[in-house]
């Protein structure tokens, strides 16, 4: 198996790390999406509201960010960047996928599968980058001590 995945394990040192790096490759990443690619692509203009700066997005934002990077983070230790990127992209499809297809069945139609489709696309690529920065921090930190 490439990857190794471990659950409540905390003895590794490079975890905090790790999750801090995810935490913050995740909010620029989004912030760079969400803020400035998707808006000029047009990929939500019919399903979001970007001139809404209501503080609960944020804060909502920022949660996700933290379970997202701690998810990432509890289960990828890759040997590889490769590993590192392939179970990232593996973990960001799903989760990307199962958000939107849950978001397709609810929304009754006005969510486009075009945006779907590009939002999974960034999922699997994002997660990916996240995994692979993340491992890369692991390997600085390892060579460190």
């Amino acid at each position: 198996m490439p990857y190794r995945f471990q659950f409540g394990e905390t003895k590794d040192d490079g975890y905090w790390l790790r999750a801090l790096t995810g935490v913050v490759t995740v909010a620029a990443l989004d912030s760079l999406w969400l803020g400035a690619v998707a808006p000029s692509l047009g990929v939500y203009s019919s399903y979001l509201d970007y001139e809404n700066n209501d503080p609960k997005r944020g804060r909502a934002l920022g949660a996700l960010y933290f379970v997202v990077a701690g998810m990432v983070t509890a289960l990828v230790v890759a040997k590889n960047n490769r590993d590192a990127a392939a179970a990232g992209a593996i973990l960001g499809f799903y989760s990307f996928f199962t958000y939107n297809v849950v978001t397709l069945a609810l929304t009754s139609g006005r969510y486009p599968v075009s945006a779907a489709v590009t939002d999974v696309t960034y999922g699997t690529a994002a997660i990916a980058a996240v995994t692979v920065l993340q491992h890369k921090v692991s390997q600085y930190s390892a060579k460190r001590k």
